[in-house]
Parts: C-alpha cells; structure tokens; sequence
C-alpha cells in the first residue's frame, strides 16, 4: 500500500514545483526596489524643478508648474517633497555639492599650484554650467529661511577656502604671481559664476568648451601669446 501511494504524492509534488511562483505586484517589491525607484522620481522632480526655477524665476514657479512637467499630480509632488523651498535647498545643495567634490577629487593631486588651480577651475567651469550650479547662482539661497541659507553659505565658503588654499601653494613654489590670495580666488570665483548668466545650454559651444576657453584667459589674459616652439600653422 505504500508503495502504491508513495508516486502520487511525488507527482503533485513535481507539479507544484514546477509551477511559476505569480509575481509580485510593485507595493510588495523589496525594500531596496521600491526606495531605488523613489530615488529616481525624486531626481526627476529636482532636475525638472531646477531648470523651470532657471527658466522662470523661482517666485514665478509654483508647485503646480512643476507637477505639470513632470505628468504628476500636486498631491503626488508633495509626497517626495514638502514644500517649494526645499526643492529649491535641496537642488542648490546639489550643485555645491558637485562643485565640492570637484575641488576635493583634484585638491591633492601632485603638481605645481598653478596647474592644480587650472585643474580645478576646469572642472569648475563644467560643473558650474549643470542645472543644479545654474540654479544655485542664478537664484541664490535669498528665498530660502535662514538656517538653510546659512548652511548653504557655509558650503561656498568651504569651497573658496580650499580653492584660496590651492592658489597661496602656487605663490609659495613660484608658480602664481605673488598677490592678495583672497583677491585672486574672488576673481576667478566670481568670474566663473558669472558665465552661468549668459551661457545656454544647446548652443554653439559645449559646456566643456565655455568653461575651457574661459579658464584660458582668465589665467593666461587676453593678449597675444607666443606660439610654442616647433608648432606651424
């Protein structure tokens, strides 16, 4: 008898794990799923919001501007941010952040002063002309209360320092004209904060390029220059 009831059992098993498993619709994905997924919409908001803040101001720039770029509805906007002031605190933050990591990935690198400087205005340069620096300069952290302006301040002058850092290394091995630090680092600061004003994204030179050229004759200035040796036209 046992023998003759033991091959059922072990077709129904068979059957049964051989049958697909229903997959799971999205509210029980992972955890890990669901808060990659959130991840992705927030950077969507704030790239889009950074941009219509750009483009139009950010006291002309509602909420309800913002959900209608992104195909959402206002409820579905306020469930990943609360408020109009901190998409604008957390898309600033963003392009500092970014302009941050640019000076610190380059900040130790060997070499002279100036040519760490170069290297750093560069990138900053590029950095500067994203969505998140434009927003950041072109709107400034004046709409928002003051403990964020203030921690947002604290940010571009961490910046400043170590860029002012770079520039006195260069004095001190020959490499920079010897001259006020400070008024260097403001020079080359405000200048390059200044190209996000006129620059347009789409048009003629690239982002890479304005800054390139820009870094050119800030450090090298506007006069001919000899051409190197052994170069022809």
């Amino acid at each position: 008898m046992m023998a003759r009831n033991a091959q059922p059992r072990a077709s129904k098993a068979k059957r049964r794990a051989g049958t697909p498993k229903p997959q799971a619709e999205e509210p029980w994905l992972p955890l890990r799923y669901r808060r990659q997924a959130g991840d992705l919409k927030r950077d969507a908001v704030l790239s889009v919001a950074a941009a219509a803040f750009c483009e139009n101001g950010y006291h002309a720039t509602s909420l309800d501007d913002i959900a209608e770029r992104l195909s959402m509805t206002k409820s579905t906007l306020y469930y990943y941010f609360k408020s109009k002031d901190e998409i604008l605190y957390r898309c600033m933050h963003r392009g500092l952040s970014n302009v941050r990591a640019a000076v610190n990935e380059l900040y130790a690198v060997p070499g002279s002063g100036r040519d760490v400087l170069e290297a750093i205005m560069v990138k900053c340069a590029e950095q500067s002309l994203n969505v998140f620096s434009r927003c950041a300069t072109l709107i400034g952290e004046g709409p928002l209360p003051e403990a964020r302006r203030k921690e947002l301040l604290g940010l571009e002058r961490e910046i400043w320092v170590k860029i002012r850092s770079v520039v006195e290394r260069g004095m001190n091995d020959g490499s920079i004209a010897r001259t006020d630090p400070r008024i260097v680092t403001s020079n080359l600061s405000g200048a390059i904060t200044w190209t996000t004003r006129w620059f347009k994204p789409g048009g003629a030179l690239s982002a890479g390029e304005v800054g390139r050229m820009s870094i050119d004759s800030l450090l090298y200035g506007i006069v001919p220059r000899p051409k190197p040796k052994g170069r022809t036209r």
